[in-house]
């Protein structure tokens, strides 16, 4: 036997439908980039051991060393699952990709709205354990789908979990279903935590914008200074 091994990049495959249509994520402030200042926040005022693993917060971060296209890789996987539900379960007129949403500044996709159950749905892959309690380790997806049921008036969300190795006793894949009801107080304190992680955002972005202004005046005027003597001096020496 013959055998040849090469790389298969999933990275590279196209999947959902924005990216079969062709259409570009907006530019702006998603709800994805707020989530990722809002748990860097979180992070930073822990107590410096990760409570699930015991592991220091600075070497878990430390072990840490994806890559944009390894992030891209997990990201297919979610997109796979989302692909296949859409087609095989959760399927058109009840279910509807609505596309993107936007309030306050902050731009949304949900995966898609449950147009019976007037409730959220989303769709979320993992290879954390299925013994983790979702309430508590998987904060993020909650402050999601907390943010696109306020930006959509609702007030329902089911969300669809695949644990690509299950529990780990033994590593079994299993998915899970979890229907959540909020509160509008829930709601609100959320909206208004995604608006402070926003304005950090953004002021950051202005910050780095303003000072890349200004690191480049700085450069122009030293060129023509540079230039302004040197024009001078070969005035002198005409003279």
């Amino acid at each position: 036997m013959k055998l040849t091994e090469r790389e298969f990049d999933i990275g590279s495959l196209i999947i959902s439908e924005e990216q079969q249509a062709g259409i570009p994520r907006s530019k702006g402030v998603h709800v994805s980039d707020v989530i990722r200042v809002l748990s860097g926040w979180y992070e930073a005022g822990r107590s410096g051991v990760e409570e699930t693993t015991g592991i220091a917060i600075s070497e878990r971060h430390r072990r840490n060393s994806f890559v944009e296209a390894d992030l891209n890789r997990f990201a297919q996987m979610g997109r796979i699952w989302e692909r296949v539900l859409a087609e095989t379960v959760f399927t058109r007129p009840r279910y509807e990709r609505i596309g993107e949403i936007e309030k306050d500044g902050i731009i949304g996709s949900p995966d898609a709205i449950d147009t019976v159950d007037y409730a959220l749905a989303e769709y979320k892959v993992t290879y954390k354990s299925a013994k983790r309690p979702i309430e508590t380790d998987f904060r993020e997806w909650w402050w999601q789908q907390k943010s696109y049921c306020h930006m959509l008036g609702m007030v329902r969300t089911h969300l669809y979990v695949f644990y690509v190795c299950g529990n780990y006793s033994p590593p079994v894949p299993c998915a899970k279903e979890f229907m959540a009801l909020f509160t509008p107080a829930e709601l609100k304190e959320n909206w208004a935590m995604m608006l402070r992680g926003r304005d950090e955002l953004l002021l950051g972005s202005g910050l780095e914008a303003r000072l890349k202004a200004s690191l480049e005046q700085q450069r122009a005027d030293t060129i023509h200074g540079f230039y302004k003597g040197l024009a001078k001096d070969i005035t002198k020496g005409e003279e």
